[in-house]
């Protein structure tokens, strides 16, 4: 199970839903899919040489389209047991825990893209007048002082907040 602070690429499994049940169900597909593909290839076989009707052939081959989409959907079941990251990023937060009960819309984790980092900043009216579009700037943030960001600003905000 991811962590927070794990880097994570789109994709990647976070964490897996119980999946024994689906497993199981899978390989029980799988196996009639195989017998049903035997089935038509034997059936064909007897119906080139008209030994078999065509409506017979017709159920062996409907037989084995069915049974080929029954382990598609398998397959997509079994898939659906896996959190996977929506988009490359680190793990900010974790709700997750295992042998914990989750509901569909339940939210299990936080990912972010931190590269670029984006900061909203917010100054005075009377500093904000200095500040411009492309500006090359420097940030120090209090819980680290001896960190210091540096980029520049994308946009400054033409409407003026007025309570800073």
């Amino acid at each position: 199970m991811a962590e927070e602070g794990d880097a994570v690429h789109k994709g990647q499994v976070l964490a897996r839903l119980r999946s024994e049940e689906k497993s199981l169900l899978l390989e029980q597909a799988r196996v009639k899919a195989e017998n049903a593909h035997s089935a038509f290839v034997r059936g064909k076989n007897i119906y080139e040489k008209k030994l078999l009707s065509a409506n017979e052939f017709e159920k062996l081959d409907y037989q084995y389209k069915l049974a080929q989409a029954d382990l598609e959907v398998a397959k997509y079941n079994l898939s659906e047991t896996a959190i996977r990251a929506p988009f490359g990023g680190t793990v900010t937060a974790r709700m997750a825990e295992i042998g914990k009960t989750v509901h569909p819309s339940e939210v299990l984790f936080r990912v972010a893209e931190l590269r670029p980092l984006k900061a909203y900043i917010y100054l005075p009216e009377r500093d904000a007048r200095f500040v411009r579009a492309a500006q090359k700037l420097s940030v120090s943030l209090d819980a680290d002082l001896g960190v210091s960001l540096h980029g520049r600003v994308v946009v400054v905000s033409p409407a003026v907040d007025t309570a800073t």
